[in-house]
């Protein structure tokens, strides 16, 4: 509460605490298995921060995981060490629910995905299009593109064409360009609308932060589109996927919504509910303390021993 005053957070008092309280429950739980485990405090000294500067490194806020190693990362998903860090569950949490459910952008939010996606298609990925001559990855590309339209307009459509040579790549760049008029224009209708009962610019001022959202968007990358296993990989704007392609574990960095049960979840309630799953898995484990506690690890000593006389 404290922090939230200083820091000037309104309104997001009560889903940082159940983030940082399933985030501890983890930490409390570890550290309960850690002292059951190993009998002595040097020893006990020696492992914590073995565990919890990992917590720093690989949780996704201080470093970009796509710096690391490329044989241990991937380009469209969160690597398996991300993964088992709860720093990262929590810290893209906080993030993404910040970003985009303050009283401004949440408002926002639809238009503001839809802007994003239509300019991406036409700027980036349709350039990569051009630049394949693999026929059946142009041709998947492009039934993934007729779906993401089916679901904008709400209604059937499908690209009519089936070989590269036939394509009439204006068609498409017009109808993203199309989409992307559309929702500016929704966007700002929208504004105007909201600017008529409050005002606007202190909302924004209260709510937005510009820092946050250059840090989702993560515009800066050289290379916005990628081939990964024969599809695109949008490399930027991870904020604004949509939700049709969520995905659970697998999912990227900062993406809005996550797959679960053959739905889709808000990143806030899916990684709560990963941070419960890692907290019980802990407490089982700090059952089977009785079984560890017979290990050989636990004759491991760091005292001095005096010589013989």
């Amino acid at each position: 509460a404290v922090s939230h005053v200083i820091l000037d957070i309104p309104g997001f008092a009560l889903k940082h605490t159940l983030v940082l309280f399933v985030v501890s429950l983890f930490g409390n739980v570890l550290g309960l298995v850690i002292s059951a485990t190993f009998r002595t405090a040097k020893v006990i000294y020696i492992v914590i921060p073995l565990l919890v500067i990992p917590q720093i490194i690989f949780g996704g806020a201080i470093i970009r995981f796509e710096r690391f190693n490329q044989a241990f990362t991937q380009e469209d998903a969160v690597p398996w060490f991300g993964n088992i860090m709860a720093s990262r569950w929590g810290f893209e949490a906080l993030a993404v629910d910040l970003a985009r459910n303050n009283p401004y952008d949440a408002s926002l939010a639809m238009w503001e995905d839809r802007i994003y996606q239509a300019a991406w298609r036409r700027d980036f990925w349709l350039a990569e299009l051009k630049r394949t001559d693999d026929a059946d990855k142009l041709m998947a590309e492009l039934n993934r593109s007729a779906h993401e339209l089916r679901v904008w307009e709400g209604r059937e459509f499908s690209w009519p064409w089936g070989a590269k040579e036939d394509i009439e790549w204006q068609v498409i760049k017009d109808r993203y360009n199309a989409h992307y008029k559309d929702a500016f224009a929704a966007r700002t209708q929208l504004r105007q609308s909201m600017a008529s009962t409050q005002d606007l610019v202190m909302l924004k001022n209260d709510s937005h932060n510009d820092e946050l959202w250059e840090w989702v968007l993560q515009d800066d990358r050289k290379k916005r589109a990628l081939w990964v296993d024969g599809h695109l990989v949008q490399k930027s704007g991870p904020i604004h996927r949509p939700s049709m392609t969520a995905a659970g574990l697998s999912s990227t960095m900062y993406a809005p919504y996550k797959s679960v049960a053959g739905g889709v979840m808000q990143t806030l309630g899916y990684n709560v509910m990963v941070l419960l799953a890692m907290s019980t898995l802990v407490w089982l484990l700090l059952l089977a303390q009785p079984w560890i506690a017979r290990k050989p690890w636990n004759s491991i000593s760091l005292r001095k021993t005096s010589p013989q006389a």
